[in-house]
């Protein structure tokens, strides 16, 4: 028995170990900050109304993604295939949750001008065909 449990430490390379014990600690370090963060929320929920919608909105979505990937993992190391599980959905909510607020950023940059301009010209000359019907008359009453 105590043969069969080393030949099974010797097939698993020491670079995968590492790389396991490295994810378990970043892991567990997502797990705290995550508490914290949500203990911190608990104690003053005004410090969460207080941010700026955008920043607020991108707050929570940061929450929901930590929490559902850590789900996702804890799914993954039992054995559990994420996307034959029904947290995929929650992964797709939050993708479009995500898609929509990076539309809002975009919206932020745009120039605060519109950039579109008027060919002052052009419009004269449709304005001035479209009532070519008019008697000279006609048209010098409609400017008064």
């Amino acid at each position: 028995m105590a043969a069969t449990s080393a030949d099974a430490a010797s097939a698993v390379p020491p670079s995968a170990v590492s790389a396991a014990e490295d994810m378990l600690a970043a892991a567990e370090s997502v797990g705290d900050h995550l508490s914290q963060l949500l203990a911190a929320a608990g104690e003053d929920p005004d410090a969460v109304a207080e941010l700026p919608p955008l920043l607020r909105a991108r707050a929570f979505l940061a929450v929901a993604q930590a929490a559902t990937s850590l789900f996702a993992v804890r799914l993954r190391c039992s054995g559990i295939d994420p996307d034959e599980h029904p947290i995929k959905k929650e992964f797709e909510r939050l993708n479009l949750c995500q898609e929509k607020l990076n539309r809002f950023d975009d919206w932020e940059k745009a120039p605060l001008r519109p950039t579109t301009t008027l060919n002052t010209q052009a419009a004269a000359r449709f304005i001035g065909h479209s009532l070519s019907h008019l008697t000279s008359e006609e048209k010098h009453a409609g400017n008064q």
